[in-house]
């Protein structure tokens, strides 16, 4: 069984590929320990950066993705990877696990017949990183005011 994982703090055993075209900030190759970096099944670059910029919503992003990975020819070579390591694990750097390119892909190997879960794992100490930066904002905002 395939299963998705946000790639910081994960230390699931198994082959694990990172699922994403760029490199997730600030990990060093060594910390990520993975076995295979699929950049060729990421999202092209226009797409990723058309999702992030707000330009499409994530029906579109999903629409075209899908639509991507079904005419890729590296589509088949990842499918054949998967089946020949059924401890995979995919990671991806994401801080949104519910609109992200790894839930798509999950979807798309449900479709070819290939069982897979998605952790839904929250880092706990980004999420206190980002309340604090967002307490630090306010507490900015009140002495200004």
């Amino acid at each position: 069984m395939v299963q998705f994982e946000r790639i910081y703090g994960s230390q699931s055993k198994g082959y694990r590929i990172l699922i994403d075209a760029t490199w997730p900030s600030g990990l060093s190759k060594e910390k990520a320990d993975i076995d295979l970096w699929a950049k060729d099944i990421a999202p092209s670059t226009e797409l990723a950066k058309d999702f992030q910029d707000g330009d499409i919503d994530e029906m579109a992003f999903r629409a075209v993705y899908l639509t991507e990975l079904s005419g890729n020819p590296a589509s088949k070579d990842f499918l054949q990877t998967l089946a020949d390591h059924p401890d995979c694990i995919l990671l991806f750097a994401a801080k949104d696990q519910r609109t992200n390119n790894a839930k798509i892909l999950a979807d798309y190997l449900k479709r070819q017949g290939l069982e897979s879960t998605f952790e839904n794992k929250t880092d706990q100490k980004n999420v206190q990183g980002d309340a604090e930066d967002g307490k630090d904002k306010k507490d900015e905002n009140k002495k200004e005011a």
